[in-house]
C-alpha cells in the first residue's frame, strides 16, 4: 500500500517513526469518511438529500430503461442493486468506492506532499463522500469514470472503447453528454498540437462559440438558454438560492450575448467571484478551496504541455481534456454553484492524478514544513 509519508526532522528514527504516523493519520481520515458516509444525515443540512429522497420514493416504480430518462434510470439501477434510502451496506460500499477511486488516481504519482496537497485532497474526499454516498446519479457517472484511467494508457484505443461506454451512458441518462464527448475529442486532437495553456484556454472559449453557433443552428436557442429557464421555474416557484444561483452576468439575448455568459460562467467555476463577492464566510472558503485546485490543475497541465510531444503522460494529458470538457458543457447548463461542485465530485480523483503527475518522488529538503506523500 503506498503510504503518504510525514516527514520527521530526526534522519536517524524519522522513517519509521514517519510510516507509523502518516499510517494512523490516513486510517483515522479514512475511517472518519466511513463514518461520515453512514451517518451524514445527522451532520449535514436537509436540502442536501433532497434528490436522494425523490429517489428512494420512485423506486418502487423503475420498471425499464427509457432512453434520455436520466430520473427513471437512475431508479432503476438502484432498484436492481437493492438499494434503499438508509441502506448501510450502500452507504460503505460507495465510500470504499470513493477512496479506492482517489487511491488509483494518487498511489503512484508522489513519495510527498505539501500540507496544501494534503488538505485539497481530502477536502474534495470529504465532498465525494457526501454527495456520492447518497442514491444519486453522480455516483452511477463515477462508475462510468473509474475505468478512464486504465483505458487512457491505451491511447486512442481505449479512448474509443471509454467512448462506447460513456455513449451508453449518454443515450439512456443525459443527453448532453453526447456534447461533452464531441468537446472531449476536440480538446484531446488540438492537445496533440499545442504546448502552451493561454492556447488551450482559448481554446475552449472557441469551443464555447462553437457550440453557441451549432445550438443557435440546431435549435435556434441562445446557448445559455437551457440554465435560463431551469432558474426561471425555480424563481416562479420562489426557491431561489440569490447566493449560489448562476445568472446572467451580461443582459439580453442573442448569439454573442448567449456565448459570452456561458464564457464567464465557465471561467466563474474556477475562479468563482459571484461567490466571493456574497460576503459570505462558508461561500469564501469554499472559492478559495476551488481557485486552489484549479490553480494547481492548470499549472501542473502548464508543465506537461510543455515536454517534447514523445514523452508526454498521455494519460494526463486525456484526464486533463476530459474534466475541461465537463467543465465547458456544464457551463451550459448548470444551474447554480452548488449543482455544479456536486455534477464535478466523480472527476475529483482525475484532478489529482493531473496535480501530481509531475511531484518529485524525492524526499524533502529538511528545513521544509512537514508533508505527506
Amino acid at each position: 500500500m503506498k503510504v503518504f509519508r510525514l516527514i520527521s526532522s530526526d534522519k536517524k528514527t524519522g522513517s519509521k517513526n514517519d510510516v507509523f504516523i502518516s499510517l494512523f493519520i490516513w486510517y483515522m481520515a479514512i475511517a472518519f469518511l466511513l463514518f461520515l458516509a453512514v451517518y451524514k444525515e445527522t451532520v449535514i443540512p436537509k436540502y442536501f438529500f433532497f434528490d436522494a429522497n425523490t429517489i428512494a420514493d420512485y423506486i418502487q416504480y423503475a420498471k425499464s430503461l427509457v432512453p434520455g430518462d436520466s430520473f427513471a434510470n437512475t431508479t432503476l439501477f438502484y432498484k436492481v442493486l437493492g438499494v434503499g434510502r438508509t441502506s448501510f451496506v450502500f452507504s460503505i460500499l460507495a465510500a470504499i468506492i470513493i477512496v479506492f477511486g482517489f487511491y488509483i488516481h494518487v498511489k503512484n504519482r508522489t513519495n510527498t506532499l505539501s500540507f496544501i496537497d494534503i488538505a485539497l485532497l481530502y477536502f474534495y474526499m470529504l465532498l465525494s463522500v457526501i454527495y456520492m454516498t447518497l442514491l444519486s446519479k453522480d455516483f452511477i457517472v463515477l462508475l462510468i469514470i473509474l475505468p478512464f484511467l486504465y483505458l487512457s494508457k491505451k491511447r486512442t484505443a481505449g479512448l474509443i472503447c471509454w467512448t462506447i461506454l460513456a455513449a451508453f451512458y449518454a443515450f439512456y441518462f443525459r443527453t448532453y453528454w453526447f456534447l461533452f464527448l464531441g468537446v472531449f475529442w476536440g480538446l484531446y486532437l488540438v492537445c496533440g498540437l499545442i504546448n502552451k495553456t493561454n492556447k488551450l484556454f482559448i481554446i475552449c472559449i472557441l469551443a464555447l462559440l462553437f457550440l453557441a453557433i451549432v445550438l443557435q443552428i440546431a435549435l435556434g436557442v441562445d446557448v445559455d438558454n437551457f440554465r435560463k429557464i431551469v432558474n426561471d421555474v425555480r424563481l416562479d416557484q420562489g426557491n431561489e438560492n440569490a447566493n449560489s444561483m448562476i445568472l446572467p452576468f451580461i443582459p439580453g439575448g442573442g448569439l454573442i450575448v448567449g456565448w459570452l455568459n456561458v464564457s464567464l460562467t465557465w471561467i466563474s467555476f474556477m475562479l468563482p467571484f459571484p461567490l466571493i463577492l456574497s460576503l459570505s464566510l462558508y461561500y469564501i472558503v469554499i472559492s478559495l478551496l476551488v481557485i486552489m485546485l484549479y490553480y494547481k490543475f492548470w499549472y501542473a497541465l502548464k508543465i506537461e504541455l510543455q515536454k517534447n510531444k514523445k514523452v508526454r503522460n498521455n494519460s494526463c494529458i486525456a484526464l486533463a481534456c476530459l474534466i475541461l470538457s465537463f467543465t465547458l458543457t456544464q457551463s451550459l447548463f448548470e444551474p447554480d454553484y452548488g449543482s455544479y461542485v456536486r455534477h464535478l465530485a466523480p472527476f475529483y480523483p482525475l484532478f489529482f492524478y493531473v496535480i501530481f503527475a509531475n511531484k518529485s518522488n524525492s524526499i524533502e529538503r529538511d528545513d521544509e514544513s512537514s508533508t505527506c506523500g
